[in-house]
């Protein structure tokens, strides 16, 4: 729906009403956009908030709910349940109060609960500004170790028994216990020297017994480890003295073998380069492309093709040499035939769509000839006629062209009439009128902008204006003085990028 923005005030006289008018509505998140748009200026300014069903007044820097309740006034809104995700349904209110139906911790986005969010049934819920709340204990109970709550003060006798579960220290019961540790000051003092030595001798013994060594017996303590390694030396012994004889001779044996190794090591050294050169020589290691996967079997392969091929190499040798003449001579015959072949495509335009019904040349020819015989007499006879009318036709289409161009043949009427006598005699009935128009202007806030249009009208005070913006829609302003050539006109607000249209008589 279109709007008509006015930028003046609109003075009704004290009796004129707006019926059945409302105010415009908007969404929290509409007027949220609003309120980043709107300065002092816009003081007074009334919205419809659909979505809290309340009325918002605009202050010059915020919109405050339009409300009978008296400000900080208690209201009570009903309950509020600490499961609910951020309360949703709770108004942050100055005033408002709610009662707990639900055990738990409050949580609500950008408020503050005081002294603290955690609540029990009955528990009230005051907020004292949009920001903040206090909550009201419904009844005191003991104080646990899990929640707040009253408490019983211990004597010092209380204090120095350290049985009681249920009271609570103060600084006097409590001097007892410190003087107490004062006393006992003096003696860990005493004791500190006798730790200082000890740690002396704690420091040697980890030395001594590299403590943090991991051990590689099945025992894990140096004492198990002893006795796991003298049951195994015991055991053992026995078998110790035996293999010293047999350590002995076979020491003998790898002396006697000493002269064998030596004399091989010129054979080992000789065999060494003979490896080396065959390997070379065969290429070890490569792949073979025959079936045999050795060098002998891969060679008798290949021989055996070399001779089963040889005769059949011999018998084609003739046939090869009796195609290469036919071969020759079929050359001959496809290159004249690529130049006969080249010059019929030339010649018949191949591959140009025909505009006959028949799509092949041979078919086409006979269409066409046929549809020259039939249209043969009638262009006989029509040709007489043609003749004599070509000067009339000449003659009448200069007159035409004319006469369209005279009237303006095809171009819409603006007039009620739609035949230019019509039209003519409509527009003589009509008193002449001015027309003036301004395709961009501006004003200044509360400041007169004169527009001169030199119209000269006849009544100054019988005009039509329009003034719009530059999509299109209507503003309307205060138009303060008139005369023949020019008027001048005030706006509550400074406007760019204004058109208007002026029109009299």
């Amino acid at each position: 729906m279109a709007e008509k923005q006015f930028y003046h005030d609109i003075d009704l006289v004290k009796v004129g009403q707006l019926v059945d008018a409302r105010f415009k509505n908007v969404t929290n998140a509409e007027r949220s956009t609003l309120a980043a748009a709107l300065g002092t200026g816009n003081k007074g300014l009334v919205v419809y908030d659909t979505d809290d069903s309340e009325m918002y007044l605009w202050d010059g820097s915020a919109f405050n709910r339009v409300s009978a309740d008296v400000t900080g006034d208690l209201v009570f809104k009903g309950v509020i349940n600490p499961t609910n995700d951020d309360t949703a349904s709770v108004e942050a209110v100055q005033g408002y109060q709610y009662v707990v139906d639900t055990a738990g911790t409050l949580s609500k986005t950008g408020i503050t609960f005081s002294p603290s969010a955690v609540v029990e049934v009955g528990d009230m819920v005051l907020f004292t500004s949009a920001t903040e709340a206090t909550v009201l204990q419904r009844n005191i109970e003991d104080a646990t170790t899990s929640k707040k709550g009253q408490v019983e003060l211990a004597t010092t006798a209380e204090t120095n028994a350290g049985s009681a579960t249920g009271l609570a220290v103060t600084p006097a019961s409590l001097s007892d216990v410190l003087t107490d540790i004062s006393t006992n000051a003096s003696g860990v003092s005493t004791n500190a020297g006798n730790i200082s030595t000890n740690a002396s001798d704690i420091t040697s013994l980890e030395t001594f017994t590299d403590i943090g060594t991991t051990l590689d017996t099945t025992a894990t303590s140096l004492a198990d480890a002893v006795n796991e390694l003298h049951t195994e030396i015991g055991t053992n012994a026995g078998n110790i003295s035996t293999n010293t004889s047999n350590i002995s001779t076979n020491a003998g044996n790898i002396s006697t073998n000493t002269g064998n190794i030596s004399t091989n090591t010129g054979n080992i050294s000789t065999n060494a380069t003979d490896i080396t050169a065959l390997e070379t020589f065969t290429d070890i290691g490569t792949g073979l492309d025959t079936t045999a996967t050795s060098l002998a079997d891969a060679v008798n392969e290949l021989h055996g093709e070399i001779n089963t091929n040889a005769s059949n190499i011999s018998t084609n040798t003739g046939n090869i040499s009796t195609n290469a003449s036919d071969i020759s001579t079929a050359q001959s015959n496809i290159s004249t035939n690529a130049t006969d072949i080249t010059s019929l495509e030339t010649f018949t335009d191949i591959g140009t769509t025909l505009d006959t019904t028949a799509t092949s040349l041979a078919d086409a020819v006979n269409e066409l000839h046929g549809e020259i015989n039939t249209n043969t007499s009638n262009i006989s006879t029509n040709t007489g006629n043609i003749s004599t009318n070509t000067g009339n036709i000449s003659t009448n289409a200069t007159d035409i062209t004319s006469l369209e161009t005279f009237t303006g043949t095809g171009t819409s009427l603006d007039t009620t009439a739609t035949t230019l006598a019509g039209a003519v005699n409509e527009l003589h009935s009509r008193s002449e009128a001015k027309i003036y128009t301004n395709g961009s202007f501006s004003v200044t806030a509360n400041v007169a902008a004169t527009i001169s249009h030199n119209l000269a009208l006849t009544d100054k005070d019988f005009f039509t204006i329009r003034v719009c913006d530059s999509s299109g829609s209507s503003v309307s302003v205060d138009v303060d003085s008139v005369n023949v050539n020019s008027l001048t006109i005030t706006s509550l607000v400074s406007l760019t990028g204004l058109k208007c249209i002026i029109m009299g008589t």
